[in-house]
């Protein structure tokens, strides 16, 4: 998953930054900070930056100026707007939350299904946005016949006579 913040204005809010988050590339004592101060479970921590909590993915973007910054608090980290914090996921990334979703202890079916919605949504998106992708890598590799595709003019035929 891809992390992005982008400030509008990194005087008020910081600077900005991009970074990769693996969930199961966290060290253990990284992750049980993150659980105390999300007050859940890794997996639901994981589940809830996926779905879009701000306060997931606040406490995501301190744990990054953390590692930057040892010492860095949570307090530390400036206000700043929903939409310059941005995260995405590939298909794979998807399919791995999706089957943590299914594991994970919820408090009523309905939450459970949300979640699954939720992702299954994204995945969605994300399928059509990696065959978007591979479509336009396969066409710009491909040489093209500058005559390919044209019906051929009277003069390209031979004649027989």
């Amino acid at each position: 998953m891809w992390v992005e913040y982008k400030p509008e204005d990194p005087s008020v809010s910081g600077d900005g930054g991009r970074w990769q988050f693996d969930p199961a590339r966290v060290l253990g004592a990284h992750a049980e900070m993150i659980e105390r101060r999300f007050g859940s479970t890794w997996e639901q921590f994981s589940v809830a930056v996926m779905r879009g909590s701000i306060k997931a993915r606040r406490i995501l973007l301190w744990y990054f100026r953390m590692l930057a910054h040892p010492g860095y608090r949570l307090e530390d980290l400036p206000e700043f707007y929903t939409g310059e914090l941005v995260v995405s996921f590939d298909v794979s990334e998807l399919t791995a939350m999706r089957g943590d979703a299914e594991r994970a202890e919820w408090d009523t079916a309905e939450e459970r299904e949300g979640v699954l919605m939720a992702i299954d949504k994204q995945l969605a998106e994300a399928i059509g946005e990696e065959e978007e992708r591979l479509a336009a890598v396969a066409g710009a590799g491909r040489e093209v016949d500058e005559g390919e595709g044209k019906a051929p003019s009277p003069s390209d035929e031979s004649s027989t006579g």
